[in-house]
């Protein structure tokens, strides 16, 4: 009985370890798709001397070649689909996840550990139904 109860608290204790780090991971896994988003992106405005067209829903086909095949009609890591906008939410280009499932606190870590931590203000920043990732303001 008092190994069941002992590892019954261990595993209690180690929960919220595992909550934290899955949060951490997923974290980098989004932020590491959006800078190869980004880095595509910038690649092809500096060969074509501007950012590609607005992706309306997905990333745009033109970023096809500089932007990983893998990031194209998947779901992110925080859930929801990859958005390509240009001239778009104020901004001159940005990467935005449309309609993700994360959390709101997973939003935040995010942008804890990634930027301002504030889902308003910065490079990371909530809008309605997307989040997003401002490459150019």
């Amino acid at each position: 009985m008092i190994v069941v109860v002992l590892i019954g608290l261990l595993a209690a204790l180690a929960l919220p370890a595992f909550q934290r780090t899955k949060r951490a991971a997923l974290g980098r896994r989004y932020f590491n798709d959006v800078r190869q988003i980004r880095d595509g992106a910038q690649r092809y405005a500096l060969e074509h001397g501007a950012f590609p067209p607005n992706g309306i829903g997905a990333l745009h086909p033109e970023l096809r070649g500089y932007v990983p095949d893998k990031l194209f009609g998947t779901t992110t890591p925080i859930g929801g689909v990859w958005d390509w906008d240009y001239d778009q939410n104020g901004f001159t280009a940005s990467i935005s996840v449309y309609q993700f499932t994360a959390t709101d606190a997973d939003l935040r870590a995010i942008d804890r550990a990634f930027d301002d931590g504030d889902l308003t203000t910065g490079t990371l920043r909530k809008m309605s139904d997307k989040f997003v990732y401002v490459v150019e303001p």
